[in-house]
């Protein structure tokens, strides 16, 4: 259901590039280890399906390539959240072409040939993120 989602946005509003979004982070309540309840960007979640937090995604307009980009935890973090899925799983689950941490956006946007070279299409806010990554 996703992948036609995405393949009607890129025809019917999109002309080539790439479109990058991201789901958002969590917020810290009062400065604690308590965090407000998330709501990721429902413009991500309308092309992934992704509802957590620190996800992102890169989708080649042209070709409707989706790589999805996840959080990468440090090790210690197992011990509270326990075992994770794997980026294949990830990739499986949610019906992308491939699957990259997210530390890796700017390698992606920059050597990878599905997006090397090409506009890319996002909102408003994380146009200065990526202009500041690249």
């Amino acid at each position: 259901q996703f992948s036609e989602v995405r393949q009607r946005v890129c025809k019917e509003h999109l002309a080539g590039g790439v479109l990058y979004l991201e789901s958002g982070e969590q917020v810290l309540r009062n400065g604690s280890d308590v965090f407000h309840a998330f709501r990721a960007d429902s413009d991500f979640v309308y092309l992934t399906g992704v509802q957590d937090h620190g996800f992102g995604c890169l989708i080649d307009t042209e070709t409707g390539h989706f790589t999805l980009l996840c959080p990468k935890l440090p090790p210690q973090a197992l011990y509270w959240v326990g075992g994770l899925p794997s980026l294949e799983e990830l990739a499986e689950q949610y019906g992308a072409d491939s699957c990259c941490y997210t530390e890796d956006l700017r390698g992606l946007l920059l050597h990878s040939p599905p997006f090397k070279g090409k506009d890319i299409h996002t909102t408003p806010s994380l146009a200065a993120k990526l202009r500041d990554l690249l």
